[in-house]
Parts: structure tokens; sequence; C-alpha cells
């Protein structure tokens, strides 16, 4: 299988990350998933590779039509960093805001281990695993939110500095706090 049973220390809180680690990593894999019988997406043969996006403190737009392929990405993403151990993945459906980014990245880490908290398993301790934010669909954010939304991302940025963070998007975003930011086109 691609989760590797074998221990890496990194930390004081390994058995929190290994546990975490396995349920994405099982849920990645479960026959469950739509495109585990296909194999690799062709555009992860491509230019497009999680390894593109996982560089440390790599500020990343994905952007592609509706049905490109940019949660594809996003869930590959997260497999490759958790079976490899590059990185922690930390997968948000934006379109589910409605109060914080924090609330939606704890949701979505007690999904795969609720047992530990989001503080438990996402550390800021630089001995542990970098935690990489996968956000979904910044462009389905309620229009009320948008600007809130886009500035808790810069937060988070500017908290994460070594944290690699992946935003799909069906159009570009605009403004100036996406200027540093690389972005990559799903045709």
């Amino acid at each position: 299988g691609l989760y590797n049973a074998v221990k890496v220390e990194f930390g004081p809180h390994v058995s929190e990350i290994d546990s975490y680690i396995s349920e994405v990593v099982q849920y990645y894999t479960s026959a469950a998933r739509p495109y585990q019988g296909l194999g690799f997406p062709d555009f992860v043969l491509r230019d497009l590779s999680p390894e593109r996006v996982l560089i440390l403190g790599a500020r990343t737009v994905l952007v592609g039509p509706p049905g490109s392929g940019k949660t594809t990405f996003l869930d590959w993403t997260a497999l490759h960093a958790a079976s490899s151990r590059k990185a922690l993945p930390v997968y948000v459906a934006l379109r589910n805001y409605t109060s914080t980014l924090i609330n939606l990245m704890r949701v979505a880490v007690e999904r795969f281990d609720p047992v530990n908290e989001f503080s438990k398993v996402v550390s800021r301790d630089p001995k542990e695993l970098v935690p990489v934010f996968l956000l979904d669909g910044i462009d389905e954010v309620p229009p009320v939110f948008r600007l809130k939304v886009e500035s808790e991302i810069a937060d988070l940025a500017a908290s994460w500095p070594k944290a690699p963070i992946v935003v799909a998007s069906r159009s570009k975003p605009l403004g100036v706090r996406w200027q540093k930011w690389s972005y990559l086109v799903i045709p």
C-alpha cells in the first residue's frame, strides 16, 4: 500500500500525526473515490504534479474551468503529501465557508481524526511535519464572505511561512493579495 507503516519521528505528536496520515491515505485510496480505478489524471503526468506545489513556502493558485480537475489535483496532492510524508495535508472545501477559515480547517482535520483536535495534529513546531493547506473553490465562497476569506488566507500565509498553500478557483482571483502567488492553469 501507499502508507508506510514504519513510524517516522516528527516530535511530540507522532501518534496524532500517524493516525491522521493513516486516515487521510485510507480515505484517498478507498474504492469510494471516483478516480481510483482510472489511475493518475493526465495532468499529473504533464506540467502539473503534486511535487510542484509541495515546495516549502509555495503559494499557488490553481485555475481551471468547471470539471477540469482542480479538486482531483488537490486530492492527488493530499494523497501524495500524506503517503510520502512530505507534508500534512489539510483539504478545505471553501464553498462551506460561513464563519472562519480556522473553523473549516478544524472540521477538515477532525473529519479524519475526530479524537485529536486541530492543534494536536497540525503543529507550528519546526520538528513536526509541515502542513500543506489545500483550499478548494475560492470562487464558490458566497460574495458576502469573499473579502474576509481572502484576508484570512493572507493571514494564513503570513502565519505559516513554510507551509505550502494551494487555492483552487475557476477564475484568477483579483487584487494585490494575489500578486506574489504562482498560477497553475488547467486548460
